[in-house]
C-alpha cells in the first residue's frame, strides 16, 4: 500500500476465486502436468473450491480413467473428479448440471473444440 496523499492510499488486494473447474485432457495421451498447472495452482492462491474434469480413455472399457489421472488430479488436491471430457465438460462446469455446482473459473488446455467452448461460456 502506497498513501500518495493524506487521506488516499493505493495499493492491491488478492481475492482467490471462489469456485473453479480445471480441464484436464485425457483421452488417448493423458496430460496429467495439467493437474499440477491447473488444480494445485488454484488450490495454492486460496479457492475455495477446485473441481477437475477428464475425459475417459478410448477403447477397452467405458469410463477408464488412467490412474496416474487420478493420482495426479487427488495430490494436486481436487475437491471432485468427474469423468467427462471435450466441449460438454467446459459447458457443465460452466452453467452447472444436476450434480455439478457451476464454477466461476475455467482453466486448463484443451483441443480446438475445448478453447471455442471456453470462449464460448467466457462471461
Amino acid at each position: 500500500e502506497t498513501e500518495t496523499q493524506p487521506g488516499v492510499i493505493l495499493g492491491h488486494k488478492h481475492i482467490p476465486i471462489k469456485n473453479v473447474g480445471c480441464y484436464v485432457p485425457g483421452g488417448k495421451f493423458p496430460m496429467i502436468a495439467s493437474a499440477h498447472m491447473s488444480v494445485l495452482t488454484a488450490k495454492v492462491a486460496g479457492c475455495d473450491r477446485v473441481i477437475a474434469c477428464t475425459a475417459p480413455m478410448p477403447g477397452g472399457e467405458p469410463g477408464r480413467i488412467p490412474h496416474t489421472t487420478i493420482a495426479a488430479m487427488h495430490y494436486a488436491g481436487a475437491d471432485g473428479i468427474y469423468l467427462m471430457g471435450g466441449a460438454q465438460a467446459i459447458g457443465a462446469m460452466a452453467y452447472g448440471t444436476e450434480t455439478i455446482e457451476a464454477v466461476d473459473f475455467i482453466a486448463g488446455p484443451g483441443n480446438a473444440f475445448v478453447a471455442e467452448a471456453k470462449k464460448q461460456v467466457f462471461g
